[in-house]
């Protein structure tokens, strides 16, 4: 292996910790928002796991409190927290979608300048 392999596997190693870092921050940034049937549902793990619980609290019948991005109170029932917690994991999942698509670009580029060039949005 000669020095620019060895440059590149080392650029792609740093390259790959930092997009998990950007990954984790997008995962877990609370001042993300997605709009479910005209509410602006914060994003993230804990806005999941707190809508399985809401969930798991709710009747078949009955309704909730939900409070949205901006803190204003809904009553929701069991089938507007299941379009809620749908469009969370779908929003998950295109995260993930994301990054597995970083990844592969990562491993495609074999020029130093454009692997330190690459920037990760989410």
């Amino acid at each position: 292996m000669d020095n620019n392999d060895q440059d590149i596997k080392q650029l792609r190693v740093t390259k790959l910790s930092e997009l998990e870092s950007s990954f984790q921050a997008a995962l877990n940034n609370k001042n993300m928002f997605i709009n479910v049937d005209g509410m602006a549902v914060t994003c993230g793990e804990d806005a999941i796991a707190n809508c399985l619980e809401l969930y798991s609290k709710c009747g078949i019948m009955s309704k909730v409190e939900f409070k949205d991005y901006e803190n204003r109170p809904h009553n929701i029932n069991r089938e507007q927290l299941m379009s809620i917690y749908s469009a969370l994991v779908l929003w998950r999942s295109n995260l993930f979608k994301a990054k597995w698509r970083y990844e592969q670009q990562i491993d495609s580029i074999f020029e130093i300048s454009e692997l330190k060039a690459l920037k990760f949005t989410f």
